[in-house]
């Protein structure tokens, strides 16, 4: 698997339903056997899609 360096800053482009979702990260972990972990920095301005993706991603920090 093809993993990104710890620090490395990311462009994420997610698509929920036909939402296009903008955000910048950053790599926080890196495990060759199962890929990167990764911390969102920001996101483009809210929008009701945005919203339920950053709801989703709550939930599953708790």
């Amino acid at each position: 698997m093809f993993t990104q360096p710890i620090g490395s800053k990311l462009s994420i482009v997610l698509w929920l339903g036909g939402a296009k979702i903008q955000a910048a990260a950053v790599v926080v972990t890196c495990t060759p056997q199962f890929g990167n972990g990764i911390k969102f920095l920001e996101m483009a301005a809210a929008t009701s899609a945005q919203t339920r993706v950053s709801n989703r991603f709550s939930r599953v920090q708790q």
